[in-house]
């Protein structure tokens, strides 16, 4: 185990049973925050670890503790939304992950593209050097479709 996982083993042991449901709430909520602007993106993994280490953040912390909902309300799924972007720019590991399944869905709609065109439109492409211009148009625009 690292540190890290035996301090958030501590963290959770000692919370009162009020406070560990205020934390699944914002786990929850920063979950679907996730899943909100990356979809499968993420590997399972990944948000796991995410969440993980969500109870570490002061805002997330400090509602668990207090239950007030001053600088941060589980029910504001905008704010989480943004919680997870910066989580994930925070996150080496993360941003990893999102480059892999991103090179990952580029080859699968190149793919995709390519075999939506009838063997005379390619050879026509590749003559006209528009075969790379059109399959880029057409993956930046379904990877824009799929946010």
């Amino acid at each position: 185990m690292t540190k890290e996982t035996i301090e958030e083993y501590r963290v959770k042991d000692n919370m009162t049973a009020s406070e560990r449901e205020r934390l699944r709430e914002c786990e929850v909520a920063f979950e679907i925050g996730l899943r909100q602007k990356y979809g499968s993106r993420l590997s399972d993994i990944m948000v796991t670890d995410l969440i993980s280490q969500l109870s570490r953040d002061p805002m997330i912390y400090s509602y668990t503790v207090t239950g007030q909902k001053t600088e941060i309300d589980p029910a504001d799924r905008q704010t989480f939304v943004r919680i997870a972007v910066e989580k994930v720019q925070a996150s080496e590991m993360a941003r990893r992950n999102l480059a892999f399944s991103d090179s990952m869905l580029r080859k699968q709609l190149e793919i995709e593209c390519v075999q939506q065109w009838s063997p005379e439109d390619r050879i026509s492409y590749f003559r006209d050097d528009s075969y790379q211009r059109r399959v880029s148009e057409y993956v930046v625009r379904r990877m824009d479709d799929m946010g």
